[in-house]
């Protein structure tokens, strides 16, 4: 039995990197559950092919947004756990310095 690869892109008009139009999707939740934490390297590389200068201006807005507030929690989580850490480590050295003191070393 042959096996036969179809190749969707076969015809330059078929590839989506030549395309000059925006005929993917424009709901931003589904480029939000695709790509997850991968979205501003994907948003990244849309721009670079036709089709991606093509892309809803309202679609263009909530990836960059999302994008953004992802950056805003993510450095604000950094900077909790930081505090957190440097919090425990605090503790930590007053209990050593409270032991050290009550065995009189």
């Amino acid at each position: 039995m042959t096996k036969h690869v179809i190749n969707i892109d076969a015809k330059i008009t078929d590839a989506d990197w030549t395309k000059k139009t925006w005929d993917l999707p424009r709901e931003p939740m589904y480029y939000f559950l695709r790509y997850g934490k991968e979205l501003p390297a994907w948003l990244e590389w849309i721009d670079t092919v036709p089709a991606g200068k093509a892309m809803p201006k309202y679609l263009r807005a909530a990836l960059t947004g999302w994008i953004e507030e992802q950056r805003r929690l993510d450095g604000e989580m950094s900077t909790k756990s930081a505090q957190a850490v440097v919090g425990g480590l605090a503790a930590t050295l007053e209990s050593l310095e409270a032991s050290v003191e009550t065995k009189g070393l």
